[in-house]
């Protein structure tokens, strides 16, 4: 953690988000002692304090990690490509260490990264598609189409061009590309050719390969490109997208409170996708969340931006469904190559529920087993008898489990008593130990208090308390718990118990929204498996009634065969 004034708008460090890896990210927005960043790899953005953030050249072989996981991976990459193009983190211990830098950034950097310079330099020469061709496609849908599909959204969105409404989810960055981009890429070749030709020069294996690869690059170039694996998307079901609008709603009902608020930490997929269901029966996939988000001061800011990307998304969805807009004509805005079917989608998003189901019920798991340690510790040092031994091996657990701020809040009986075992002596004067019992006591009692001390600590990083004495510490507790008792006084206990974040929370109220939609879900189930239920028993009830119709008739033939005998 840096000391003295903070970090700056640029510096590039390591984040600690609970319940993730120290993470690359880049400051981008200082808000008092705690700071925006935005993290490599993944785009996302978040708010963390300043005891979270370390320089990464410092903390480098401290955090660093080998993991498989792809997008971390990318972020090392990332921050060290761009503290290389800087020649320093930020911190002013290495603002003269550049050299230094680039020679231990070079070995940790793969050598794919040189491979990417020759891929760029190819990119640059290649010709872009020209604005007149990009236009054309765009108007094809026409402004008519759009405002009749829209009328379920707000007027500020309905009115929307085609071109606008394409632009919107394109980015700026492909709306601009064209002749525009290859006078850049010109400048750009020009302006690399005044370059040291030390520095732009390769290496003849390199250029080998680059020819390889041009080789390589048009042979499948002429070829069908290859499906893409459907297991790294996710897809972003219409009701997720509902209920951003509606979150945004909410937010507008208190806009004092929401724009002092900083914006909460949103979980952001790479290779998110938007079903629509074509004329011809086939799905098609929207890209969403394809560039990176601003940098927002408030979590007001925040939910507008994703109210308008979630309506923007919600009608070109409806204009590809109704065929006002053909993919084909605009394919950076769709996945061209990923085909799913109907059973895949529903499949996916149930599995998405059940993910979240599975979090909510570890999360409850590890609180219901915080307070079972807190009961078995009391258990084990009562006034009558003491097993220390066995309570310091329930400290133990409790100081390896992962535990969630909330946790302490709806249990502060927890803290408490780890507050109590810091002065823990027993009751040796009722127990009548003998001296070698009393000394393995007091050793064991000892250890227990200077665990009790770890715990607390724990307990207040985790709460971001300031602790100044035992007194103000406890005076801050009891203030969050009256704050959280006030914003759930209108919920049942048993909602209370199964709360996993803040009440007031943005995750909460997307959590309300999505448990009836999962109730309707259930419903709707239950309801069309007792129609098939009833129709199955209806078919039964007229069967058996055929039977018996014939059985009758059966006999009757056989009664009036008697007869005639009889007769």
């Amino acid at each position: 953690m840096k000391k003295g004034k903070g970090f700056n708008v640029g510096d590039k460090v390591f984040a600690k988000v609970k319940g993730y890896p120290a993470w690359p990210a880049r400051v981008v927005a200082v808000h008092g002692k705690r700071y925006q960043v935005q993290f490599y790899g993944t785009g996302e953005t978040g708010t963390i304090k300043i005891e979270d953030l370390f320089y990464y050249l410092k903390h480098k072989d401290q955090f660093s990690k080998s993991l498989r996981r792809k997008d971390y991976n990318e972020a090392i990459e990332e921050i060290e490509n761009a503290i290389k193009e800087d020649g320093t983190d930020g911190s002013s211990e290495n603002q003269n260490e550049s050299i230094d830098i680039n020679e231990s950034l070079n070995q940790s950097v793969p050598n794919s990264s040189l491979n990417e310079s020759s891929d760029l330099k190819k990119s640059i020469k290649r010709k872009r598609p020209s604005s007149d061709d990009n236009q054309s496609s765009v108007k094809k849908i026409s402004k008519k189409q759009i405002s009749s599909n829209d009328n379920h959204l707000e007027e500020s969105n309905s009115s929307l061009t085609s071109e606008e409404l394409i632009s919107q989810v394109r980015g700026p960055d492909d709306v601009n590309s064209g002749s525009d981009d290859d006078s850049k890429a010109a400048k750009n070749v020009t302006d690399k050719s005044s370059q040291n030709n030390d520095q732009i020069e390769l290496s003849k294996e390199n250029q080998k390969s680059e020819k390889n690869h041009d080789k390589t690059e048009k042979v499948t170039g002429e070829k069908t490109s290859p499906k893409k694996d459907k297991s790294k998307y996710k897809i972003v079901s219409d009701e997720h997208l509902k209920a951003l609008i509606a979150y945004a709603e909410h937010v507008r009902k208190d806009p004092e409170k929401y724009k002092e608020k900083p914006p909460e930490v949103r979980s952001r997929a790479r290779n998110e996708i938007v079903v629509a269901k074509q004329q011809s029966g086939q799905y098609i996939c929207i890209k969403y969340n394809r560039d990176a988000p601003p940098v927002f001061k408030s979590e007001y800011e925040h939910a507008e931006y994703d109210e308008n990307e979630a309506k923007t998304i919600i009608s070109l969805k409806e204009l590809v469904e109704v065929g006002s807009c053909n993919p084909e004509d605009d394919p950076k805005l769709f996945e061209t190559n990923l085909t799913l079917a109907e059973e895949e989608i529903q499949e996916s998003i149930e599995l998405q529920i059940l993910e979240r189901k599975t979090q909510k019920l570890n999360f409850l798991k590890r609180e219901q087993e915080l307070v079972e340690l807190d009961t078995k510790i009391k258990a084990c040092l009562g006034l009558d008898e003491a097993e220390p031994k066995q309570a310091l091996v329930f400290l133990d657990k409790i100081l390896a489990l992962d535990v969630d701020p909330l946790m302490l809040i709806k249990h502060p009986h927890v803290v408490d008593m780890v507050k109590r075992l810091r002065k823990y002596v027993g009751n040796t004067k009722e127990w009548n130990l003998s001296e070698s019992n009393l000394i393995s006591f007091q050793t064991d009692a000892r250890t227990i208090r200077e665990k009790a001390t770890k715990i607390f600590f724990k307990f207040i990083k985790l709460l971001g308390l300031v602790q100044t004495d035992d007194k103000a510490f406890f005076d801050e507790l009891a203030q969050k718990v009256e704050d959280f008792k006030a914003k759930t006084g209108h919920l049942k206990e048993s909602e209370v118990f199964a709360l996993c974040v803040q009440p007031d929370s943005r995750q909460a109220f997307l959590d309300r929204l999505d448990d009836e939609e999962e109730m309707k879900l259930i419903n709707s189930k239950l309801d069309s498996k007792q129609e098939k239920l009833f129709s199955e028993k209806k078919n039964a009830d007229q069967s058996d009634e055929q039977t018996l119709s014939n059985s009758k008739d059966v006999a009757s033939s056989n009664l009036d065969s008697t007869s005639l005998i009889n007769f």
